[in-house]
């Protein structure tokens, strides 16, 4: 005979995994189109911000040699 609270525990792991897998996949499925839009917009930002600052040290190293 198998004591209920050991059947008890496996479902409510078994509901919690499920539960948890299924509010992940809302959660996934809800941000996908949020974090592409947030990815390329930090990586225009990068892009921006990086080739400004290689620009601007271009400009120091041509007035240093003048």
């Amino acid at each position: 005979m198998m004591p209920k609270s050991c059947t008890c525990q496996s479902l409510h792991r078994q509901v919690e995994q499920f539960c948890c897998r299924r509010l992940f996949d809302v959660l996934v499925s809800a941000a996908d189109y949020r974090t592409v839009g947030l990815l390329t917009f930090f990586a225009d930002q990068w892009i921006k911000w990086s080739t400004l600052y290689r620009n601007r040290q271009v400009q120091n190293q041509v007035q240093v040699k003048r």
